[in-house]
């Protein structure tokens, strides 16, 4: 929410000022915490922000800088990346399903299970990221 919620309000910046300032005020101190509380989720935050929100001035600058200490860390490096694996894996396998209102009739568990599996292991240093991972594995209702 706060990436969207940015995307729009930095877009038209200039007749937004004040909601920017408390903006500002308030989502810096949540970051630094959500820092402490998970280092990949804090990562790839930063990066959503750094690469798609037009950010200004010292908001811009103390995220970047979050953003380069949080590199650092072989876990958030395997989050961003992972995350990114599974927007791969949701484009490619799916989208083909169509509507997710609908049970994913041709979902095939055993696949899915061991893509899971190689991503699991390949980023494995993203511990947040193995819920995720292990509930894409399992087959959903018919």
């Amino acid at each position: 929410m706060i990436w969207m919620y940015a995307q729009g309000l930095y877009e038209n910046a200039s007749t937004r000022g004040d909601e920017i300032e408390t903006f500002e005020k308030r989502v810096l101190p949540w970051l630094k915490d959500l820092v402490s509380a998970s280092i990949g989720q804090a990562a790839y935050l930063t990066h959503m922000l750094n690469s798609d929100c037009r950010l200004k001035g010292r908001l811009k600058q103390e995220i970047e800088k979050i953003h380069t200490q949080l590199l650092q860390s072989k876990e958030a490096v395997a989050y961003i990346q992972g995350t990114d694996a599974l927007d791969d894996f949701s484009e490619t396998q799916l989208a083909r399903y169509g509507s997710h209102f609908k049970p994913l009739t041709e979902h095939k568990p055993k696949k899915f299970e061991r893509m899971m599996a190689r991503l699991e292991k390949t980023y494995e240093k993203a511990q947040d990221l193995e819920p995720v991972l292990k509930a894409l594995a399992k087959p959903t209702h018919r």
